[in-house]
């Protein structure tokens, strides 16, 4: 497949690849990105189990420090400074997405729904305060990953979810895109060698101090920065190139392109289908919440005749056991028509529950003592009689 020369590879419309012209294929991108920002699921209040704040775990930081000791260690991944500096967790895919774009990201990912963990270490890298806050805005700075990879990507849209690409490499290179916007961000990157300043850290002796020559200087539109390397996975960081590409101008989107007109052209596109809302009519998406009640982010429940269970809850293993319990509670309730509430005794005669090894011993001992209050004011054949009765065991669990 080739995307030389003036050709963009775009059209799928048909179920195939087409070539059409460069211009032509732009606008049209353009066009798709400003409707299809409209249909966007935003973030709302977390669901899925996730705590209310934003703000990152610390066991995910600890999954994050972990996973960069042979690249860069805890540093920003842009302009390599250490954690002395003030280094910030940030997310690609953000912590406050709604349940409904997580859906549609487990679908087309190829993931069981709800299994998507978004406080993944491969969703989250380091960056110093000022980049990172740079970085959240949707129309300064985003990362991009190496064309055959986006281009593996691409592909993949063309075939059934199922073929999703599995890539899996414990380092990826990625290429930082700008807008006119940081054309006054200067990029200073240490280039000492960071294992002789990392070892400094832990020693008792203050760091020696870095000179000038340990930094080089960047400038928009940073070509001199040349590819980041990072454990963060291509998948998360072409959703969040795709999202701030879809959600930008026109005349923000032309200052991106220049750069690589096909690259970014299909990066918006992948999103675009990523994002897209899932038709519940068809019989893979019904089997995906197959056994499932979907609760949307207004709170209404989407159901079938399949869905059953609440959405995003968490099961109680003690809710079993406990179910007869609450049930018999309500066995006092008026009931209509020829149906009658049976009583404790009845339901305990037709399904009874094995009482825990604290109550019965404490049966045990409510049974002796009967028994020796009995022999007191009882005749020899009433003992006889007393000592074969079987005690009468609750079926209460304690």
């Amino acid at each position: 497949m080739s995307t030389s020369g003036s050709d963009c590879i775009i059209n799928m419309g048909n179920g195939s690849l087409q070539v059409e012209d460069e211009e032509a294929c732009i606008a049209k991108l353009l066009q798709e990105a400003l409707l299809h920002d409209s249909d966007q699921p935003q973030t709302t209040t977390l669901s899925r189990g996730r705590e209310s704040n934003t703000s990152t775990p610390d066991n995910a930081k600890r999954r994050v420090d972990l996973a960069t000791p042979s690249l860069i260690r805890k540093r920003c991944l842009v302009t390599q400074l250490d954690e002395l500096n003030g280094l910030e967790y940030a997310y690609c895919l953000p912590r406050s997405a709604s349940d409904t774009l997580l859906d549609r990201l487990e679908y087309y990912w190829n993931q069981k729904w709800n299994t998507l963990n978004v406080d993944t270490r491969f969703n989250i890298f380091c960056l110093s305060a000022t980049f990172h806050r740079l970085f959240l805005e949707k129309n300064r700075w985003l990362l991009v990953p190496e064309p055959h990879i986006v281009e593996e990507y691409y592909i993949s849209l063309l075939l059934d979810r199922f073929y999703f690409p599995e890539i899996k490499k414990d380092s990826f290179k990625y290429t930082l895109f700008s807008t006119n916007l940081m054309a006054t961000v200067p990029i200073h990157r240490q280039t000492l060698p960071i294992a002789e300043t990392d070892s400094q850290m832990g020693s008792p002796t203050p760091p020696t101090p870095l000179g000038a020559d340990a930094f080089t200087l960047h400038t928009h539109p940073y070509t001199t920065l040349g590819h980041l390397q990072s454990h963060i996975h291509p998948t998360f960081v072409i959703f969040n190139a795709g999202m701030k590409l879809a959600q930008m101008d026109k005349a923000t989107l032309c200052e991106f392109l220049p750069n690589d007109r096909v690259l970014l052209c299909k990066i918006i596109k992948i999103y675009t289908k990523w994002t897209r809302p899932l038709d519940e009519s068809r019989p893979d998406v019904q089997s995906f919440f197959q056994g499932r009640t979907r609760v949307t982010d207004d709170g209404i429940a989407s159901c079938t005749s399949q869905l059953t269970a609440t959405k995003r809850l968490i099961p109680n293993r003690m809710t079993h056991y406990y179910s007869r319990k609450r049930y018999r509670k309500h066995g006092k309730r008026p009931v209509s028509g020829d149906a009658v509430w049976l009583d404790d005794e009845t339901l305990r005669e037709l399904d009874p529950v094995e009482p825990s090894p604290r109550r019965a011993w404490k049966n045990k001992k409510t049974w002796i003592r009967r028994w020796v209050e009995h022999v007191e004011e009882s005749s020899p054949g009433e003992i006889v009689q007393l000592q074969t009765e079987q005690p009468e065991i609750e079926a209460v669990g304690v």
